[in-house]
């Protein structure tokens, strides 16, 4: 891929592998003389998922959304984009003082209040309810199985359907994955990345994402992060948020447990610690998950990976 861009993009005088995680697509940064680009490459060409791509990146521009440029589009399989850098949200919050987190989070409301500024209608791709159980299927498949026999498994499915069914399927436009490894800071504004699979999905959906990131723990600054989006009249009630986002927490183990089990890309489970202490602290937790839930959060490190 390398030799494929230098072929194609004049004055480029170094190209450096990107590590990007859980894609298809393949990121270089490109070196010139005085700047920087990136390039997204696809394995082949991908005419519609390119011409996705820029229409949602005119679309988040439009609204006020910072979101990397694009600079060029090389044969329907790259985009040469502006270079955000390396630094994320994930590694600025975690190492900012109480006051700057604060100040971070109201910078990603901020951001969610001009994503709800964007009619549903922009984008026909949709987290349905039909999608939403598939993903608790897959979850099942992926990390359940893991810790559960297959009577409990089936249980467990019962209670994952009534989980679903719960959830209010009025649907708002949504980046889809709302979390601190998808925002990248430079130059103290936030930028967006990520969002070629932006979609209808629940009202509570990409505020849930940040709120009980798997790769992030927000802890006292949660409820007040919530409590800043409830003024904005940005979510609805609480329950449909603790069901939502109970609903995403689980769909990110499944997809961990997949990354991890059969993909062989190990690094994932270092997130599943986490994302199951947001699960067990979850007040509808017990509720809807009734006895897998003691299951389900069992030490990892025990069961991860035993059949």
């Amino acid at each position: 891929m390398k030799r494929w861009l230098q072929e194609r993009i004049e004055g480029v005088e170094r190209i450096v592998r990107i590590r990007a995680e859980a894609s298809t697509r393949v990121f270089f940064r490109l070196y010139f003389s005085e700047r920087t680009r990136v390039a997204m490459v696809y394995p082949g060409p991908e005419p519609e998922a390119l011409e996705r791509i820029k229409r949602l990146t005119g679309l988040y521009l439009n609204h006020g959304i910072a979101v990397p440029r694009i600079h060029a589009v090389l044969e329907d399989r790259a985009l040469v984009q502006e270079d955000l850098g390396n630094l994320r949200l994930q590694q600025v919050f975690s190492r900012g003082s109480v006051r700057s987190r604060r100040d971070w989070l109201v910078r990603t409301a901020d951001i969610l209040e001009k994503l709800a500024s964007i009619p549903a209608e922009a984008t026909s791709n949709r987290l349905d309810r039909d999608r939403l159980h598939w993903e608790m299927d897959f979850f099942i498949q992926h990390f359940a199985s893991r810790r559960l026999d297959a009577k409990a498994c089936r249980r467990l499915q019962s209670c994952l359907i009534a989980l679903v069914e719960g959830i209010d399927g009025v649907p708002v436009f949504a980046h889809r994955d709302f979390h601190s490894r998808n925002m990248m800071v430079r130059d103290e504004l936030v930028y967006l990345v990520d969002f070629q699979d932006s979609l209808r999905a629940p009202r509570a959906y990409d505020a849930v994402s940040l709120a009980w990131d798997a790769y992030l723990d927000l802890g006292k600054q949660r409820e007040r992060f919530l409590d800043d989006l409830d003024a904005r009249g940005l979510l609805p009630s609480r329950e449909q948020v603790y069901l939502t986002a109970l609903q995403r927490n689980l769909k990110a183990l499944g997809t961990f447990g997949f990354q991890a089990d059969t993909r062989g890309k190990r690094g994932y489970e270092r997130y599943i610690p986490r994302t199951l202490r947001h699960v067990a602290q979850n007040p509808l937790a017990r509720e809807v998950l009734e006895d897998s839930l003691d299951q389900l959060i069992t030490d990892p490190a025990e069961k991860w990976g035993k059949r």
